[in-house]
């Protein structure tokens, strides 16, 4: 039986890498600002042919296992991953935004900061970003880094 869970969680994995390769950044968020993630992902693309990928697992009933290892297969998909604090709360992003150092040391990594109490936030964390332009920049940056 353990040897079919393995085969199983390698082909996901296999499939789940092939799909995707292209991916050039990788939106982290929590249920209550998918809808807003999913809407900066579809300006990005607006703006410029970019590969962004967004974590729609996110809104389904999931386990706690399965919750788990689709956050570790997302996070190993994208070497440019975007978290994005708006609603959600701050703790729940920090506790991924570890699992993403730990599994993926050398991923360019940011805060994308949205209302509510965005003044606040900026203060808070003055390296992030808050606008699109500003998320362009940092993807042109993490593109001359890892060229």
């Amino acid at each position: 039986m353990l040897a079919l869970i393995d085969e199983q969680i390698t082909r996901v994995h296999a499939e789940d890498g092939a799909r995707s390769a292209e991916i050039e950044l990788a939106l982290v968020c929590e249920e209550a600002d998918l809808e807003a993630a999913r809407q900066l992902k579809d300006d990005l693309k607006s703006k410029r042919a970019v590969a962004v990928e967004s974590p729609d697992f996110v809104g389904s009933r999931l386990k706690a296992m399965e919750r788990l290892r689709k956050w570790h297969d997302y996070l190993g998909h994208g070497a440019t991953l975007l978290f994005y604090y708006g609603l959600a709360e701050r703790n729940r992003l920090d506790l991924i935004w570890q699992s993403a150092r730990q599994q993926r040391p050398d991923a360019r990594s940011t805060w994308f900061l949205a209302p509510p109490d965005l003044e606040r936030k900026q203060q808070q964390f003055p390296d992030a970003v808050w606008n699109l332009d500003q998320v362009l920049g940092f993807l042109e940056r993490s593109r001359g880094a890892s060229a």
